[in-house]
């Protein structure tokens, strides 16, 4: 998908997650920023294989923070709380599942959802 086409997605919806092979950590902000929005990112760092670039653009009208305590080295995922006025804020998961991953990766990737489990949000998952 082109980086024009995020733009037109993420100025039509509050929040939008990405997982890009072909980005990593020398591409600046600044060259994938999106008017209006918020740019939460996590880059392949120490692994073999392209770069992979998990993002996440969130309105700048939502308030929000990033749950870095429910993320580990061993996923390629961002979580993000996100709470609407006086509702139960929710999590945003955005994750990368390689294609030769193993059931390792299932098994680490199920303690990650029992760990966001165990918060008072609900839950609102991206793969």
């Amino acid at each position: 998908m082109k980086l024009n086409t995020y733009f037109l997605l993420a100025s039509q919806w509050t929040h939008l997650g990405v997982c890009e092979t072909f980005l990593s950590d020398v591409i600046p902000d600044t060259l994938i920023q999106i008017d209006n929005c918020v740019h939460v990112r996590r880059d392949r760092k120490g692994k073999k294989g392209r770069g992979i670039y998990v993002r996440v653009y969130i309105s700048d009208k939502l308030p929000f923070h990033r749950r870095s305590n429910l993320a580990s080295s061993d996923i390629e995922s961002i979580w993000i709380e996100i709470k609407y006025d006086k509702r139960k804020p929710f999590l945003l998961n955005v994750v990368y599942r390689p294609p030769d991953s193993e059931q390792i990766w299932i098994d680490i990737y199920k303690l990650h959802i029992a760990q966001a489990d165990s918060t008072n949000c609900l839950h609102f998952l991206v793969t």
